[in-house]
């Protein structure tokens, strides 16, 4: 395997990196159902209290702000929201449709919101998706 020496980032810093994380869990109660979601909550508060802009999709409570900024600066970003009225017993409630849903409204979302910013602003964009249910959605992000 060989290394491109070509890359302009020697290293990852808060001034020339942005962090998206993708998953289907978060931090609203209506969110948490296990480990996966207070892990991308932990690694995303840790993230954003080391300066970096920090994002999280995620399948949020349905009465919550589509988008919040925290006061640590992280970005939550809570997708399906009407799927999650719906399906009201909690994020694997009905997980199917929102999977697909999922899919359809996060890759365009980041897109617009997060990615072309970071290609603007000729920072490097970390996206980390969380669990398989993810999969589909990170592969139409790339």
């Amino acid at each position: 395997m060989t290394h491109s020496n070509d890359s302009p980032f020697t290293e990852i810093s808060p001034a020339n990196t942005i962090f998206a994380f993708v998953a289907l869990e978060g931090p609203d109660r209506y969110s948490l159902a296990g480990g996966l979601g207070v892990r991308v909550t932990e690694l995303s508060e840790a993230l954003a209290h080391a300066g970096y802009e920090t994002h999280l999709f995620f399948i949020g409570a349905p009465d919550a702000p589509a988008h919040e900024i925290t006061e640590d600066g992280r970005h939550l970003w809570r997708c399906c929201q009407g799927m999650a009225a719906h399906f009201a017993a909690g994020v694997y409630d009905g997980v199917e449709e929102k999977i697909l849903e999922f899919e359809r409204r996060v890759p365009p979302l980041l897109l617009s919101h997060v990615a072309r910013k970071a290609h603007a602003a000729g920072q490097l964009l970390v996206i980390l998706g969380e669990d398989w249910h993810t999969a589909a959605t990170i592969a139409a992000i790339s």
